[in-house]
């Protein structure tokens, strides 16, 4: 129960104090970000910058019935308050018979997903109680997230850490039993 409800809460407190004071937010990255936002497009970035919002080598890809419809490239994604702004943007298009290519040296546009679906934050699943985090772990296996293990990890931590207790408790009951028991013939 604790494991379940209480001490996500108090995991994510002890998390943000520990990341804003001891870990170096500017240094961390994350390389080659695969992931699918909807039922239709997938993104990829070959690293991604969460301190300054900012990834290289972006590519969004959208498929309609199992086929590619359109692809964006881009030497750099970076996020401003409310649009993305892509750096050598290019935009292929296929069509029927043909294919038709835009190209910018900047491009200021929305997307279909948030910045941070880019990469969720290491601690995320530690601070879900159980239920939001069986959902979180659909969700994330769906986009192919490539940190499952963390996930599952956390998952079977939350219901292997109690019951072991339990086992254990039993085990040091029955063996002072015995001692008990040995002490009194």
């Amino acid at each position: 129960m604790f494991s379940s409800f209480l001490v996500p809460n108090a995991a994510q407190g002890f998390n943000e104090y520990q990341y804003k004071y001891f870990k170096r937010t500017d240094s961390q990255k994350t390389s080659d970000v695969y992931r699918q936002i909807n039922d239709n497009e997938y993104i990829y970035v070959s690293n991604y910058q969460p301190s300054r919002k900012k990834g290289y080598n972006f590519t969004l890809e959208h498929f309609e019935a199992d086929s590619l419809k359109f692809k964006i490239s881009a030497s750099s994604i970076q996020f401003n308050d409310t649009s993305y702004t892509l750096t050598s943007f290019k935009k292929r298009i296929i069509l029927e018979n043909s294919e038709k290519i835009e190209q910018y040296g900047k491009y200021d546009t929305l997307l279909p997903f948030e910045i941070d679906e880019l990469t969720p934050v290491e601690y995320v699943a530690e601070t879900k109680n159980f239920w939001e985090l069986n959902e979180f772990i659909k969700q994330e296996e769906k986009r192919g997230n490539a940190n499952m293990n963390l996930y599952y990890v956390e998952k079977y931590k939350r219901t292997s850490i109690p019951v072991s207790a339990f086992i254990f408790t039993l085990i040091a009951v029955a063996v002072s039993s015995v001692k008990n028991v040995e002490e009194w013939e």
